[in-house]
């Protein structure tokens, strides 16, 4: 569950500047979209794999992508976090292999406190717990065995 220790905004921008959105740094960044359970199950695991990527995307491309790296969008979407950005190329499938890996371990991650996800709620899918899905008044469904 919850393996990610809290860090200030201030601190994390430093680490990733590649998470600031826009042009200045500011208190709200790309890393508070993502939803709370999913950001304290695996947020900075996540980020963490990212700047690895990128660094050897700058050493292949004599690029600075650690800074030049553009996220367009961080959100949920059919149950799923989504994150855009333009991709460098000549990490392009290491890239997408993160991406997938961090789709699939949200969409079995509770978005509301980072627990296993025991269903997805009805109407806006999204992968919950029972004990969340109680707290919150939420109707589950429960995961389909494939």
């Amino acid at each position: 569950m919850a393996e990610n220790k809290e860090i200030d905004g201030q601190s994390l921008i430093e680490e990733y500047p590649f998470l600031i959105i826009g042009e200045t740094p500011a208190k709200y960044n790309w890393y508070d979209c993502i939803p709370d359970g999913w950001r304290a199950a695996f947020g900075l695991k996540m980020v963490k794999e990212l700047k690895n990527i990128l660094i050897k995307a700058s050493k292949k491309d004599n690029i600075d992508w650690i800074r030049e790296y553009k996220i367009d969008d961080v959100k949920e979407k059919w149950g799923y976090l989504h994150w855009y950005a333009t991709v460098p190329s000549c990490v392009y499938e290491e890239y997408c292999e993160w991406e997938a890996k961090y789709e699939t371990i949200s969409f079995n991650t509770c978005i509301e406190c980072g627990a296993p996800a025991d269903g997805y709620t009805t109407g806006w899918m999204v992968p919950i717990c029972a004990k969340c899905a109680k707290k919150h008044n939420r109707v589950m469904a429960p995961k389909q065995n494939n």
